[in-house]
């Protein structure tokens, strides 16, 4: 008789235990000509596709799982319970599919629809924690599995086959991707062909959308569709929780509060663990306990590792490992593994700034300056010869110059050399501080582990990814100018003293010094917190971005991708597994001009960068037209993403599409001549104007082009539709 944890023989081989009921519901899309326009996929002949057939349950009873030793794995009851309760559930969910329509009494206020009112849309339907906008009706919102949004800067109403002027001011309502029959008037004009068939297959509509900003300036709209407000509860939670790290840190680092006469807290207290560095793009060192591949893959055990201040000497059984036989890349180095404490107990810390030029071989050092926390003196403040050859000084930003680069001797080499080796420079105990300084490490090519960020020690108000400027913290900290010579650019020892200062104040002041309440933080923090019921974790996140501030989006799981090619891989390959998902493609953008891809040497990871705080970015071309055989590819290639991305969704996904921006390109022209006439007006005086070229002064015409260009580049487009049949359909 056999033993009853134990089954012989083959009583009925299966091949799946798990629940796979078919998802297979309806396909294509429509639209209605009532007061609600629908955005849902319907199968051809309009009729529902069949639904899943549960197994019965005497059947059940009996099934198990074929191994390779021939033993039978017999489902438990419980897992028989669990199997039929997702049957029914699933069973429940094909025949009430979820539908989007959109409700004409949300447009009667006459405003476009915002950027944020897009994400309340998201949240609603991701969580359910906020009502639904009154310009969408949303039925069946809890058989929504999964939300996908992609942001896809440079598609124009003209790429769908529409007039060029169909985005307007006055345009307030959704309009049809169908193009308008011309007119007797414009009979002879040439009508757009469509370029993206696929988005009038999968949309019925565009809906026009209004990004944040002013009459002179446009904000990232990637930025606010990603940022929600953080509630009060949450809040105090938040500040709870950093007095307990605080404390942790004190009795962890055995910090003795008293580096100095005046200081009454060490500057260790303030180091960033591992986890932050990572999130923010710091080359790590090969022996932290976390590697960046086990952090984006939200390997918890590890994340939990990376949560603590990590000292390399007192953690010497909690590295990675990764460090056993691994190299450095090419021409980096990184500093030694510290064995022990200092011996007074008392860490160097040295603050550092860099200056960096683009050349052929993409940004390269220039300069650097060290000071340290202890004298307040410069200890190293050198030029730096670059590899390759110099295309652009950027003099507004690094002050550096042809002439004063020509006195340069030194090389990269040169530079790591004298920071690892000499005694008052890095050792295996200093602290490194510095302003965003992940920027200066990699540019110095050093992989170290101590490092404070006064970019991360003073946090923006609007939370995660936004960070302030240097200019800003020593303007409202400290109380002085830094970085006012206009076209003459900044100085590295003048930012690396404000960074040194402005650790001193947090010693002093203590750890609250600087805080902020932070009243924003990403939607994939808010849905994390949002749990199905008290057994399930909360809504997870897939982001699939370039490597601008990806990692510190804090998504379930990240990849950081260098084309659009990796963003859809990602994404097909993984979107099942998450209930919401986001994604942003770059190669239509770039083709325009829109923006240009960062050198893939300045940053590890391939880094574009368009959207950042200010007017607008700095990598955008404002002169250029782009590529027309290019635009042509990049739009192909959209389309056969689109189909792709479109046919790898699961039942019941809703796919939202974004622009976000319109054409940025006349708004940063006149943008940049209204900043240089400034400058020069600050320089010359009212008399001294005068004589500048018709070309150089800014007149009135010019102020009321700025305010119409910025208004057109606020405006963009949302598409919004739902998937319920299977992967593939």
């Amino acid at each position: 008789m056999d033993p009853p944890w134990l089954q012989v023989g083959h009583k009925r081989k299966t091949t799946d235990t798990s629940p796979s009921p078919s998802r297979k519901n309806n396909a294509a899309n429509g639209t209605s000509q009532s007061k609600k326009t629908k955005l849902n996929d319907e199968d051809s002949d309009g009729e529902a596709s069949p639904k899943p057939n549960p197994m019965d349950m005497d059947e059940r009873e009996g099934q198990s799982a074929t191994l390779a030793d021939g033993f039978e794995q017999v489902m438990s009851r419980d897992a028989k319970r669990k199997m039929k309760k997702a049957s029914v559930k699933e069973a429940q969910k094909a025949k009430k599919p979820p539908t989007l329509n959109y409700a004409t009494a949300g447009f009667r206020s006459g405003k476009n629809i915002t950027i944020a009112s897009v994400r309340d849309l998201v949240e609603h339907l991701v969580t359910g924690s906020i009502p639904e906008p009154n310009w969408m009706k949303v039925e069946n919102r809890s058989s929504v599995d999964h939300v996908v949004t992609l942001f896809i800067p440079g598609l124009l109403p003209t790429h769908l086959g529409l007039p060029s002027n169909t985005l307007k001011p006055s345009q307030i309502l959704p309009f049809p991707l169908t193009p308008p029959p011309p007119s007797d008037a414009d009979s002879t004009s040439d009508t757009p062909k469509v370029k993206i068939p696929q988005m009038a297959k999968l949309f019925s509509n565009a809906l026009p959308t209004r990004a944040p900003g002013d009459q002179y300036r446009f904000h990232p709209a990637m930025n606010t569709f990603l940022s929600s407000v953080v509630p009060q509860k949450e809040k105090e939670r938040r500040n709870r929780e950093k007095q307990r790290d605080f404390k942790r840190r004190v009795d962890a680092s055995g910090a003795n509060n008293g580096v100095g006469e005046k200081d009454a807290f060490d500057p260790v207290l303030f180091l960033l663990t591992p986890n932050q560095m990572i999130e923010n793009e710091y080359p790590i060192p090969s022996y932290f306990p976390v590697t960046v591949e086990a952090f984006m893959k939200g390997d918890q055990e590890a994340i939990e590792r990376g949560n603590q201040v990590f000292l390399p000497w007192q953690h010497a059984d909690k590295a990675s490992g990764q460090e056993k036989g691994s190299s450095l890349p090419e021409g980096w180095k990184e500093t030694k593994r510290a064995d022990k404490a200092p011996e007074d107990g008392k860490y160097p810390v040295l603050a550092v700034d860099c200056e960096m030029c683009m050349t052929t071989k993409g940004d390269e050092l220039t300069r650097v300056t060290a000071i340290d926390y202890a004298t307040g003196k410069v200890v190293y403040d050198e030029l730096v010869k670059p590899e390759g050859t110099v295309v652009d000084y950027k003099t507004q930003w690094s002050g550096i110059t042809e002439e004063i680069l020509s006195k340069a001797t030194l090389s990269l080499s040169d530079i790591q050399t004298a920071f690892l080796t000499r005694s008052d420079l890095i050792t295996p105990s200093t602290i490194l501080v510095g302003h965003s300084l992940e920027n200066d490490l990699l540019s110095m090519k050093i992989r170290h582990p101590l490092v404070i960020d006064t970019a991360i020690l003073f946090p923006h108000a609007k939370g995660r990814p936004s960070k302030p400027s240097l200019k800003f913290l020593t303007g409202k900290w400290l109380g002085r100018e830094i970085q006012n010579k206009g076209g003459e650019g900044h100085d590295s020892e003048e930012d690396a003293r404000a960074c040194l200062d402005l650790l001193r104040r947090k010693c002093i002041e203590g750890p609250d010094f600087g805080e902020t309440m932070e009243d924003m933080e990403t939607i994939f923090e808010k849905f994390a917190r949002h749990a199905r019921d008290s057994k399930q974790p909360g809504r997870s996140s897939l982001l699939c971005d370039y490597g601008n501030a990806t990692t510190r989006m804090r998504a379930t799981r990240a990849f950081v991708c260098k084309d659009d090619d990796e963003v859809v891989e990602n994404l097909v390959e993984n979107v099942e597994d998450f209930d919401f998902t986001f994604a942003r493609m770059f190669e239509l953008s770039n083709a325009q001009k829109w923006t240009t891809p960062r050198a893939s040497d300045s940053k590890p990871l391939g880094v574009v960068e368009p959207e950042v705080e200010g007017d607008v970015a700095a990598d955008i071309k404002d002169d250029e037209n782009g590529d027309e055989s290019a635009t042509e590819h990049a739009l192909s290639q959209l389309n056969s993403r689109l189909v792709k991305i479109h046919g790898a969704l699961p039942p019941r996904t809703v796919l939202i599409i974004m622009t976000g921006n319109g054409d940025p390109r006349p708004a940063v022209r006149l943008n940049d001549k209204r900043k240089a006439f400034e400058f020069k007006y600050k320089k010359l005086g009212e008399s001294g104007i005068h004589g500048l070229p018709a070309e150089e002064k800014w007149t009135g015409q010019d102020e009321r082009d700025l305010q119409e260009a910025v208004m057109q580049a606020r405006f963009g487009m949302a598409f919004f539709c739902v998937k319920n049949a299977a992967p593939g359909k």
